[in-house]
């Protein structure tokens, strides 16, 4: 038996013309690639740089509140009301335009009274970049905010953390513009007029950012950002008389019950 073996012969111009579709192919795919990474780069940069336009955006890393803040603050409509539940008085003033800290000497005490408009009336708003302070009573303090006036940097402490005294000591911070729960920083509280020093960083020398909020006696040091865009500088303070959030009324209630059940036991 004889067999047979048959040899297909490709002309030579066939197989270039395969060759020159196939890296055509090629070609269009790359630059297909090309644009589609162009374009998604140009999206995620609109996105980054134009927070307006996506108003459901929320950046990984950062609690809805601070996000809160942020957009805000490029609005100029950022508020005390969207810290911590709000509920906060403002108390004392400087402004972005004072070249000083706070005029007041009381130590945190609330014991000092100025700045009066041209009808004779004390200022109370801290939105409008005056120096003024209002008393306040001591005994119905019992947390403290302290802020620059766009919110770029503000803290939570308490009136026992405002009060201790250290040179330097390590004050207990409820919560801050960086940090979202407890922790402690290096603040001065030598009972000098100065004092206290409150910032959201370790105050560790006389030169550098520690992002402070609060000082006192017109001092003109530490003025990293104070006066910087306009900022001024505000307290606010919140009494124990205030309204219990809906999760405090819960608790005091859980506890009334179980001390109501002791009792009768």
């Amino acid at each position: 038996m004889s067999s047979y073996h048959t040899e297909v012969v490709v002309p030579e111009h066939d197989a270039e013309f395969k060759m020159t579709m196939t890296e055509t192919v090629k070609r269009k795919h790359f630059k297909t690639l090309v644009i589609l990474t162009v374009l998604s780069v140009c999206i995620i940069g609109t996105v980054i740089a134009k927070p307006e336009l996506y108003p459901g955006r929320v950046s990984v890393g950062r609690t809805p509140t601070e996000v809160n803040l942020e957009e805000k603050s490029s609005k100029d409509d950022a508020s005390p009301d969207d810290i911590d539940g709000g509920d906060w008085k403002a108390v004392r003033c400087v402004s972005s335009t004072e070249g000083t800290w706070h005029p007041a000497t009381d130590n945190l005490y609330g014991l000092e009274e100025y700045g009066e408009d041209s009808r004779g009336y004390l200022f109370s708003d801290y939105k409008t970049d005056e120096t003024w302070s209002r008393q306040w009573d001591i005994n119905d303090v019992d947390e403290f905010l302290f802020a620059l006036t766009d919110f770029s940097q503000w803290l939570v402490a308490t009136k026992e953390a405002c009060l201790l005294r250290g040179d330097p000591l390590y004050a207990p911070i409820e919560m801050s513009s960086i940090k979202m729960e407890p922790y402690h920083a290096l603040w001065y509280n030598r009972g000098i007029p100065e004092d206290p020093w409150v910032s959201l960083l370790n105050h560790t020398g006389t030169t550098g950012d520690y992002m402070v909020v609060y000082g006192e006696d017109s001092y003109t040091g530490h003025m990293e950002n104070l006066g910087q865009d306009d900022r001024g500088a505000c307290v606010w303070v919140r009494t124990s008389a205030r309204q219990p959030t809906a999760s405090q009324a819960a608790t005091n209630l859980t506890s009334a019950g179980r001390a109501s059940s002791q009792h009768s036991l």
